[in-house]
């Protein structure tokens, strides 16, 4: 028995050893624990900082991205107006040279005849200013008009002229009249051949469009149609779309370009001189042939642009470019619908979005293609915003606040054209497919959604209402002039 509790007594000395050893290796590996912890939150702070970071050079580049957006729009006005100026400055040597040469043989001709102060009016290339007063003596003296007040005198002459060329009717205007009105249009090319052809308002009416595509040279399809719908806006009557939409001039549409966020077709427009009357009559022809648009989407983008402007009698004013302090925190699709690139963007930096809001540059979506393109959704946008396929938790949170943005009604109308067969959903890469006329085939073949005839209308001018008004019968216009277009 005692041999019994004395084993007993070993094991229990044992047991406590065990046990203060056990202990105290809980104890360091309680100390390095908390050494753990004080180290992972040390680098989670530091993670966060460096998350913050991120987030504010992320912010930062974005808004420098944006100003060099706006300071390459700018850049882009100030090219154009640079053109304007200069060509008004070429004119404007042409007439100081014209007027030194009068000095000049006025002066020969004076030999030593006393002091004379010329008081009286010349005409210089069909326009009246005033001499300047001339005192010669022994030695031969000019004075030069001043380069300032020549300019501003002639800036006004010709607004005058505008002013009463416009008073006067078309049938009424004379060859330097209509040279004038084409030189205002950007068709300075032809006012040469105006000029040597003489032609007069009732004359340029009445003559058929061969003739005046002989007289005048004109090569380029797109001048050709301009000048034919130019035309018909001077003799007849149009409707007051066509009227709205002919004051809006070819450098407002290289503008509404950067509006709708296509701004690398800029070139092309500018030299083909689309104006808002063009627009408004744009042909699939023109658009991918002479335009060199060929990406359905960007076409898409173009007409739902159009779109806009005639559901707002194309008033130069309606697109929204900047939030504004009056902007209501829910808008209305009708209030998207007026939104520029811009200001998609700065809805993306508003959602949370801003390190994808740059990619929005040049890929033609704004507020019309948001709003009134029933095959565009959450899925495309994401898809222009070059956010990948793994990151299904920010595509969700897109589509969350894009079905917001646009409405419940227009969301339905989306999800329907979605569950559709008929329909084939858009992509970013898709072209546009122009179904080639056949000599021995008398009935229009009725094509799939995505293809064209080259003389459909971009933007169908009979209901620009309707989302699913995307193919229509080929335009027919009853316009005298328009079937040579």
């Amino acid at each position: 028995m005692d041999e019994r509790l004395q084993r007993l007594e070993g094991d229990k000395d044992s047991l406590q050893m065990q046990v203060s050893i056990l202990m105290d290796q809980i104890e360091a590996q309680t100390d390095k624990i908390a050494d753990l912890e004080r180290t992972l939150s040390d680098r989670a702070f530091q993670l966060q900082k460096a998350e913050d970071n991120l987030q504010k050079e992320m912010l930062s580049r974005s808004a420098a991205e944006t100003r060099q957006l706006e300071l390459l729009s700018d850049i882009s006005g100030l090219k154009l107006r640079y053109a304007a100026v200069e060509k008004d400055n070429m004119d404007l040597r042409g007439h100081t040279n014209s007027h030194h040469n009068n000095n000049n043989n006025s002066l020969s001709s004076a030999g030593n005849s006393p002091p004379v102060t010329a008081n009286k009016r010349a005409v210089v290339f069909g326009k009246h200013f005033q001499l300047p007063s001339l005192r010669v003596n022994s030695k031969r003296s000019t004075s030069a008009p001043n380069l300032a007040e020549t300019e501003q005198k002639r800036l006004q002459d010709e607004a005058t002229s505008s002013a009463e060329r416009d008073d006067l009717p078309f049938l009424q205007w004379s060859s330097d009249d209509i040279a004038s009105w084409l030189h205002d249009m950007g068709l300075h090319l032809y006012v040469s051949e105006v000029q040597r052809w003489g032609c007069r308002g009732q004359q340029l009416l009445e003559v058929p469009v061969a003739e005046i595509e002989k007289e005048l040279s004109i090569k380029h399809p797109l001048h050709k149609k301009k000048l034919i719908l130019a035309l018909e806006a001077k003799g007849r009557a149009q409707d007051p779309m066509s009227l709205h939409a002919g004051k809006l001039d070819h450098q407002w549409a290289v503008r509404w370009l950067d509006d709708i966020g296509l701004p690398q077709y800029k070139d092309a427009f500018l030299e083909c001189r689309v104006d808002g009357r063009m627009l408004h009559l744009l042909s699939v022809d023109d658009l991918c042939t002479h335009l060199k648009v060929t990406n359905l989407l960007h076409l898409i983008c173009i007409r739902r642009g159009i779109q806009v402007l005639r559901l707002n009698d194309y008033n130069p004013s309606c697109l929204q470019r900047r939030s504004v302090p009056e902007d209501p925190a829910h808008p209305t699709p009708g209030q998207v619908a007026v939104w520029t690139n811009h200001r998609v963007m700065e809805w993306l930096r508003a959602v949370d979005l801003s390190e994808y809001a740059p990619n929005m540059r040049g890929s033609g979506v704004h507020g019309g293609l948001l709003v009134h393109e029933a095959r565009f959704n959450a899925e495309l946008l994401a898809t222009l915003l070059s956010i990948p396929q793994g990151k299904t938790l920010l595509r969700r949170h897109l589509a969350t606040h894009f079905n917001q943005l646009v409405g419940r009604e227009v969301v339905q109308a989306k999800r329907e054209m979605e569950t559709s067969s008929a329909y084939p959903p858009l992509t970013p890469v898709a072209k546009v497919k122009i179904i080639k006329k056949s000599q021995f085939t008398l009935k229009r073949r009725k094509g799939k959604p995505d293809e064209f005839d080259s003389d459909d209308w971009v933007c169908p001018p009979f209901d620009s209402s309707d989302l699913d008004n995307d193919k229509t019968s080929p335009p027919k216009s009853p316009m005298t002039k328009s079937t040579d277009l």
